[in-house]
Parts: structure tokens; C-alpha cells; sequence
């Protein structure tokens, strides 16, 4: 659908794959909607079309025991792809309050 190095920034945030964290508690996910695991293929796709230069921002799930060798991989992917790894940020939802 993209040529080559045609996208300066790439953001996913997708329902993910990840079915143990999404119950437990007062959670309880609604398994009506697809979810999405990634592999290696998406990785090559997002280096194939971003710009050098440009980047690639992935909501993800907090890592926990049930998912944790999941998003290794990814940064493991993105590492195979020739893609770098930078950083994690925690996003804080809600009210602030100070």
C-alpha cells in the first residue's frame, strides 16, 4: 500500500492479544472484538515504509507475568527489523491530582 521509506510516523494502539490480563479482579474484556499479536512481518512492514529518521509509537499492555516474554519479543522484532528500541513511557490515565 506504501512505497518504500514513504512515512514519517507510525502510532498503533490495537486491542492486543493478551486474554489472561483481560480477565481477573473487576476486569472483564469483551472477547467480542478481534484482538492482534504481533510477528515478525509487521516490524519488517513498519521499517520498510518509515523514513529514516522517522518513528514508530506502540501502546502496549503493562507487563506483567502473564504477558512479559511477549513484549521482550517485540523489542526483539524491532531489533531484527533494524529498528531501535528507545524508550518506555508509563501514561498516567485519569484526573491529576496535585
Amino acid at each position: 500500500m506504501f512505497d518504500d521509506e514513504a512515512v514519517d510516523a507510525i502510532i498503533n494502539d490495537h486491542l492486543w492479544h493478551d486474554p489472561l490480563s483481560h480477565a481477573g479482579g473487576s476486569r472483564k474484556f469483551d472477547n467480542t472484538y478481534q484482538t492482534f499479536r504481533y510477528e515478525l512481518n509487521d516490524f519488517k512492514e513498519k521499517a520498510r515504509v518509515l523514513k529514516n529518521g522517522g518513528f514508530c509509537i506502540e501502546f502496549s499492555p503493562a507487563g506483567n507475568s502473564n504477558n512479559w516474554k511477549h513484549l521482550f519479543s517485540i523489542k526483539e522484532m524491532t531489533e531484527k527489523c533494524g529498528l531501535s528500541y528507545y524508550a518506555k513511557v508509563t501514561w498516567v490515565k485519569g484526573i491529576s491530582r496535585r
